[in-house]
């Protein structure tokens, strides 16, 4: 896991809680990706996390998982891949064909981010 800093050039020694974005900030932009990585440093998080993993050409890849996974990985088709492959199993060229943009809302996995009801953001809002 490596780790990237936002607010290290701020000269404050006092001991404080550290915010970290896990693999980026993933209720406002794909996790595992510039965007994600950025937003989280954007956002004010101390850091942001990632996860790597090799191609089988030697390339590093950012990416939670050792397989490629069908619930967020799309195919050079657009549609949501079945086939689990292995991240180290495909060269850079290849593994650039695939999208990990959207979540598949078919999914088990999209169960636990499920779209709330107007009341559900409503109770988190602020009058302005």
């Amino acid at each position: 896991m490596f780790f990237l800093c936002g607010g290290c050039n701020k000269p404050d020694t006092r001991p404080k809680l550290q915010v970290y974005a896990h693999r980026g900030a993933r209720s406002y932009a794909p996790e595992n990706t510039i965007p994600g990585y950025a937003t989280g440093l954007a956002i004010g998080t101390d850091w942001v996390d990632m996860d790597i993993v090799m191609s089988k050409d030697g390339e590093v890849i950012v990416s939670h998982d050792i397989r490629l996974n069908p619930d967020i990985v799309r195919g050079p088709d657009g549609k949501f891949i079945t086939d689990r492959k292995l991240v180290r199993t495909l060269s850079l060229a290849e593994i650039q064909n695939y999208d990990v943009g959207r979540l598949d809302m078919a999914s088990a996995y999209s169960k636990f981010f499920p779209a709330p009801a107007w009341n559900g953001w409503s109770t988190h809002a602020h009058p302005a």
